[in-house]
């Protein structure tokens, strides 16, 4: 499958110059250098020295024609590349050594929107440079799509909330969703998980009898989604989590009850968990064959735009948060059934202003059912091996936890279906802390630590406290 791409011409005035003035120069350069040449090999064939100061004039001239014709050249190029792996911008816009600054989706620290005639939409990164794009030189189309692709590759409106301004903005003004966004979505999904029959929710689509709409889609996997959604009934419940799954309609009797079992018997488990620091089930409901448990979204920042804003976090606050995260992983796994969560990931944990953490998504939690496959939805950097292979356990969370204590040790994402060690990348790091983050990565489940009770008196004996 081909890579998608969405290209962006920005109109600003000194490219669009420089490019009708390359056409003007290129050919007089070109006329210039021929006529040099000649007069040069005049001069040799005939000696007649009194045209060699001339000729030091001309080929001077000559020579800054063709820097005036490279530079118009660079300075021509207005066009922003915009795919999955991040954003190619031309020199004019974000000078770099090379002629077009490359700049990945983890890089990106911020969005910010100001709409109107003299608007613009503003996009920082990781160090330090920012771009001002403005909207009456980028276009309403330019703008559309790029704004798909932040919300599609870049993190969405959970990373960065005002992608939803600027979308109502967008829509504000009368214009209908452009093709561009289903487009997108469809090859994302195809490219991650395979063709698939299952058609998910558009933003903006309402459910649940028209008291709940799609704002974004979040993830997909198999025959289910997860959106984040806002209540149209109870603006306390403004912003909320909703999981949905879908029973193929061609899969016979036998194989739809025992999937509708599975999904009625996750639900009411997910729905019976008692913890503060779980985002709470509020509502388990069906419509149109399809099944949804809608979660509460808690306030607070995710860990991943908390290093992507600040970088590698403090050794310290990092043993208390694996205390905190192994305390709620503890009470999963210590459920009748365990409940594996299976998306422990920088994304899905948020700290709140007195330090606390809280575990937000339940968008790929199953029952621990054996060898049942279930839906594998998270970045592949966070997912151990045997989870690729379709065969989640209890140790899987384990590994999940270790990539997620490298992230924050390091402000990078760890090797996928690797061993990491945090040490190698920064070198602050404590060789017990390095030494747990190994242990919990490895490869096999025998080799990590068996339970998440071990791990938590490793972290006990490091120092960390229970909360």
């Amino acid at each position: 499958m081909a890579e998608a791409e969405i290209t962006i011409k920005y109109r600003e005035l000194l490219p669009t110059l420089a490019y009708r003035c390359l056409f003007i120069i290129l050919p007089c350069y070109i006329l210039f250098f021929a006529w040099t040449s000649i007069v040069a090999i005049f001069s040799f064939l005939n000696g007649f020295t009194t045209l060699q100061a001339g000729l030091i004039v001309m080929g001077t001239l000559s020579l800054i024609l063709l820097v005036l014709c490279l530079l118009a050249a660079v300075v021509a190029d207005n066009t922003i590349f915009v795919t999955r792996d991040g954003l190619s911008f031309p020199f004019l816009l974000l000078p770099s050594r090379s002629m077009r600054k490359q700049a990945k989706w983890e890089q990106l620290k911020g969005v910010k929107f100001r709409p109107g005639s003299s608007g613009h939409l503003s996009l920082t990164f990781n160090d330090g440079r920012r771009i001002n794009l403005s909207l009456s030189r980028l276009g309403e189309k330019a703008l559309e799509d790029l704004i798909v692709a932040i919300d599609v590759w870049g993190g969405g409106g959970d990373s960065f909330p005002e992608l939803l301004e600027a979308r109502t903005y967008l829509h504000g003004e009368g214009k209908t969703e452009s093709l561009g966004y289903t487009e997108l979505w469809e090859e994302e999904l195809a490219r991650r998980f395979g063709s698939t029959n299952f058609i998910p929710l558009e933003p903006g689509q309402k459910i649940r009898d028209g008291t709940l709409e799609v704002e974004r889609q979040v993830a997909f996997g198999g025959m289910s989604a997860i959106y984040q959604v806002a209540s149209l009934a109870d603006r306390k419940l403004h912003k909320m989590i909703l999981k949905e799954s879908v029973v193929p309609d061609d899969s016979n009797e036998e194989l739809k009850a025992k999937a509708v079992e599975l999904l009625t018997r996750e639900a009411k488990l997910l729905a019976s968990l008692d913890h503060p620091r779980i985002a709470r089930v509020i509502d388990i409901f069906v419509e149109e064959g399809r099944h949804y448990l809608l979660i509460e979204q808690l306030k607070g920042q995710d860990l991943r735009r908390l290093v992507q804003e600040h970088g590698a976090q403090d050794e310290r606050e990092v043993l208390d948060w694996a205390m905190q995260i192994a305390d709620i992983v503890a009470y999963l796994h210590g459920c009748e059934p365990p409940v594996i969560h299976k998306d422990l990931t920088p994304s899905n944990l948020i700290v709140d202003d007195d330090g606390l953490i809280s575990l937000i998504d339940f968008g790929a939690a199953n029952l621990f059912l054996g060898t049942a496959t279930g839906t594998i939805i998270g970045k592949q950097a966070y997912i151990a091996p045997e989870q690729l292979r379709g065969k989640a356990r209890q140790s899987s969370d384990l590994y999940a936890l270790g990539a997620t204590l490298y992230f924050l040790l390091t402000g990078l994402d760890p090797e996928p279906i690797s061993v990491n060690s945090p040490r190698n990348a920064n070198g602050k790091v404590s060789a017990p802390m390095d030494q747990l983050v190994i242990a919990l990565t490895q490869m096999e489940p025998e080799d990590r630590p068996q339970t998440i009770e071990d791990v938590i008196d490793t972290i006990l004996k490091m120092g960390g406290k229970k909360r």
